[in-house]
């Protein structure tokens, strides 16, 4: 959740939402926050590539835990090496294990909604 940054992240987290989000009601939404939705029934389903180093990590596995107990079953890929920005900063081989991931999620959405025969 982004109203609860980790220790000492604060003033980076809450400048980086306002120039996102400039809109205070908006800010506080389910969908800035998926978090703050009363419930996560319906939510679509959901890969979450964490990174092991990042500071953000407990709020993406939090979020997971409550996409389980709404039954929605999330892939959690949680990728050693890598940060809150892995995708971007590397290093390459989290990036690519997150790419790989995505590849492989989108792969078996687009597989489920082909129509049959």
């Amino acid at each position: 959740d982004l109203a609860a940054p980790p220790p000492g992240l604060r003033p980076l987290a809450h400048a980086g939402l306002a120039a996102y989000l400039p809109d205070p009601v908006a800010r506080a939404a389910p969908l800035a926050s998926p978090l703050r939705a009363e419930t996560l029934a319906g939510f679509p389903p959901t890969l979450l590539n964490l990174g092991a180093g990042d500071p953000w990590r407990a709020q993406g596995e939090a979020f997971a835990a409550r996409l389980e107990r709404a039954g929605r079953h999330p892939r959690v890929n949680l990728i050693q090496g890598a940060g809150h920005r892995g995708l971007h900063e590397g290093p390459a081989d989290a990036a690519r294990n997150a790419l790989a991931a995505i590849a492989d999620f989108l792969a078996q959405r687009f597989a489920e909604a082909r129509p049959g025969p």
